[in-house]
């Protein structure tokens, strides 16, 4: 089995698995990063010094002559855990919005996000129409009803911050007559 297969049949499997994407326009909608080897892996978790990829395919109802020269949006929000028809997708705040061409963005892996990121859960939603506006039979969300991806701090952070408050504990223990 090529590269290609695997990669392919490594992204359906995490579909099926993870229930990403809902919107009709798509198949889906996932989360990439780019691996030490140069390939690109989809996950749910990213570390702070990690760039943030997109990777989209299955676009539907796209006229052929329209297809290379139609452009969407791609935005990476604070999480959401009910997006419905008609909501306003920059209510909460844009982390980042990147538009592309839909030839260019389907099928490819595009840079979202670059490090350093900030900590919490988040959205990745593709507004076909540009207009700003959760549409579910044109737009495509990760996940509806729970976060897309998390980026979390290093581990070296949290060890250090362990560390930090087991000396400050043990310093005012220390310090008791």
């Amino acid at each position: 089995m090529n590269k290609k297969i695997r990669t392919i049949a490594s992204l359906m499997i995490i579909i099926l698995i993870a229930g990403i994407g809902n919107a009709t326009n798509f198949e889906f909608v996932l989360e990439t990063r780019l691996t030490s080897d140069g390939n690109y892996e989809a996950v749910d978790k990213f570390n702070i010094n990690e760039d943030v990829y997109a990777y989209g395919d299955g676009f539907k109802g796209i006229k052929k002559e329209d297809y290379p020269w139609k452009t969407l949006d791609v935005y990476i929000v604070p999480v959401k855990y009910d997006w419905a028809d008609g909501d306003d997708i920059t209510e909460h705040g844009v982390i980042n919005v990147e538009t592309f061409k839909k030839s260019d963005f389907n099928k490819n892996h595009n840079l979202m996000w670059e490090s350093p990121l900030k900590t919490g859960k988040f959205d990745v939603i593709v507004d076909d129409n540009r207009d700003g506006i959760y549409n579910s039979t044109t737009d495509a969300v990760d996940s509806a009803t729970s976060y897309g991806f998390e980026v979390v701090p290093e581990l070296g952070t949290m060890t250090l911050m362990g560390l930090g408050l087991a000396s400050m504990i043990g310093y005012i223990k220390v310090r008791k007559p």
